[in-house]
């Protein structure tokens, strides 16, 4: 009789278990939102990209499969924006990313140094450090005003930690902002790799950025997981009167 218990208790419990990883993992699963986020697509400078990335300021394409974390290619952040006036290369994800107020996201990627950079406040404009970066807009593609994110405040977009005259020459980098979220009247989400007035200390070095990933972050509502567990608790029940 014991044995009978026993398994009548495992009959019932089973589906509720399974429901309940179904429902975790569908509520976490997520997907790389950035359209060629290993920059393989063959992207170009200028508004004639191939790949949905503008590469401006002095930035380039980088086909050396030397420089790149995975695959050929990889971003080239070099020379603090060689024939640029800013001195701050960059490039940014053209495809519309649709958000609403209160979403939240993770972006993150790798960067690396193949040579020294200058430390900040000696002749590159106070600063020298590159990182990925991401900000809300309140219009459709990065239009209308820059809206920042919830932690920053607005105009001020989430930058990553930094590759700097501190990092080691030669090495992947994790990159990341952690969680950051939405304000209030975002319509939409854009993404850069960005040098803030690098400058390199060694001719013919430079920095690169590789494999960018942004990823919802999905919370299981609690409502959602109240209705699962009435549920699962009037199928044990409906169960054990049978």
């Amino acid at each position: 009789m014991r044995a009978l218990a026993h398994l009548r208790r495992n009959r019932l419990v089973a589906p509720l278990s399974v429901a309940l990883a179904c429902v975790a993992f569908t509520s976490y699963a997520s997907a790389n939102l950035l359209v060629d986020p290993s920059f393989e697509l063959g992207t170009a400078p200028g508004a004639e990209n191939t790949g949905g990335w503008n590469i401006v300021n002095g930035a380039a394409l980088n086909t050396n499969p030397l420089d790149s974390h995975t695959g050929n290619n990889s971003l080239n952040l070099t020379n603090g924006g060689a024939g640029a006036s800013s001195g701050v290369p960059l490039a940014f994800e053209t495809t519309n990313i649709g958000v609403t107020g209160g979403a939240q996201y993770v972006l993150s990627g790798f960067g690396m140094t193949t040579g020294p950079l200058a430390p900040a406040g000696s002749s590159n404009n106070g600063t020298d450090f590159v990182g990925l970066q991401a900000t809300f807009f309140a219009g459709d593609n990065g239009t209308g005003s820059n809206l920042g994110t919830v932690a920053t405040g607005p105009g001020n977009a989430v930058f990553t930690n930094h590759i700097d005259s501190t990092s080691p020459v030669g090495v992947w980098i994790p990159l990341t902002t952690g969680t950051f979220t939405a304000p209030a009247g975002s319509e939409s989400l854009q993404v850069f790799g960005i040098a803030i007035f690098p400058q390199e200390l060694v001719s013919g070095t430079g920095v690169f950025e590789d494999d960018l990933d942004l990823e919802p972050v999905n919370v299981p509502e609690p409502a959602s997981l109240g209705l699962l567990a009435v549920g699962g608790v009037s199928l044990l029940l409906r169960r054990r009167r049978a």
